[in-house]
């Protein structure tokens, strides 16, 4: 059973909402709090998202869409073709006013955390999210990790990727390491 949620949430896209409150494994829910507060900047909104996971931030994979399905990278990189980008655990992103859709992946012992926000004009809106640890294979000496990793190049070409944002993709998946 467990094996089997493992894997349906590794295969979840970023349109998919998990609810796991009613699950049979009785895991604990992430907590998000969302506040508001001045911007200083009239015209446009600011969103602010911090995961951590024991007061530490949590690096993760994310998505982020606007109203109109507009892809936002939060990082300067460039997104993948679904539209993820890896962050070390905070990000922040300026934009016009809009509704915005996050999902916020910490890697697969993680439970995932989708949410809907209205960014207004003026306004900082923050998420902070306390992640929910359901499994700990490094807690029964397995280890997860990719031994073949592509580390300096995009095929695409449109990925500022580097041995850094390497590691934080493999962090933001979960990998004890990569190879």
């Amino acid at each position: 059973m467990l094996i089997a949620c493992l894997l349906h949430l590794t295969l979840v896209s970023e349109r998919d909402t998990v609810a796991i409150t009613n699950s049979p494994l009785h895991l604990k829910s992430p907590e998000l709090n969302l506040t508001e507060s001045p911007n200083g900047l009239s015209d446009r909104a600011t969103l602010e998202v911090d995961c951590t996971e024991s007061g530490k931030l949590r690096p993760f994979l994310g998505f982020i869409t606007d109203e109109l399905g507009q892809r936002l990278d939060p990082t300067g990189r460039g997104l993948y073709s679904d539209g993820r980008f890896a962050c070390d655990g905070s990000f922040q992103i300026i934009v016009k006013p809009t509704t915005v859709n996050v999902v916020v992946r910490p890697g697969p012992d993680f439970a995932p955390i989708t949410f809907k926000a209205s960014l207004k004009a003026g306004s900082m809106t923050k998420a902070t999210i306390k992640t929910s640890r359901w499994s700990s294979p490094k807690s029964k000496g397995w280890y997860c990790g990719d031994n073949h990793v592509h580390a300096a190049h995009d095929p695409t070409g449109e990925i500022h990727t580097d041995l850094a944002y390497t590691a934080l993709q493999a962090r933001g998946n979960g990998l004890d390491f990569v190879t």
